[in-house]
């Protein structure tokens, strides 16, 4: 029962929208440059991970338009996704499926 992205340019910007097994459409995600996430999300992702490069955002809507951001990092080759909501709280990190580090869920909570 996984997920499905369909990754596309748009508006110029390079874009994707996450389906689910049914083809229920569970977010889209825009990439936006580093200077359009607010501030404060991205000193906290730094203060979290203070020896990662912040290497692309990205702004994520969900079907309701609930909106987040996302800071992907990189370290050695290991990168991770830092979700955050728009009032700059920490919801979660994602791994990206090819990250060699089994030792952390694709999913983890992060306090």
């Amino acid at each position: 029962h996984g997920f499905y992205e369909a990754e596309f340019i748009w508006e110029g910007k390079p874009a994707s929208a996450t389906f689910n097994a049914n083809g229920l459409l569970m977010r889209t995600e825009e990439e936006v440059p580093k200077a359009k996430i607010p501030g404060d999300i991205i000193k906290h992702a730094k203060k979290l991970y203070p020896d990662y490069e912040i290497v692309e955002c990205a702004k994520i809507t969900t079907p309701d338009k609930k909106l987040m951001y996302e800071v992907e990092i990189v370290k050695d080759k290991k990168r991770r996704s830092l979700i955050f909501d728009i009032n700059n709280t920490y919801l979660r990190e994602e791994m990206d499926e090819d990250d060699d580090d089994k030792d952390l869920k694709k999913t983890q909570q992060r306090q």
